[in-house]
């Protein structure tokens, strides 16, 4: 069961274990909130390229979880 704001609703959870995978994830994530990924782990929006920058070794590090809302009818 997932809570958002004031709403629960029942979920289910896929480890997601691809580093390929993964390696999108992170140029997405820098992409749309760079000063989110600055502040977690020091991504520099000015400098670095989501374009020119390799991912492996940290998204070999990192378990990243999808949640899925069930269907419940």
């Amino acid at each position: 069961e997932v809570k958002m704001g004031f709403r629960k609703f029942p979920a289910k959870y896929e480890l997601i274990e691809d580093v390929e995978t993964k390696n999108q994830f992170f140029v997405w994530y820098v992409t749309k909130f760079p000063r989110d990924a600055k502040f977690l782990f020091g991504w520099n929006p000015k400098e670095d390229d989501p374009k020119e920058v390799d991912f492996t070794t940290f998204s070999s590090l990192i378990k990243l979880i999808k949640i899925i809302k069930k269907n419940t009818y």
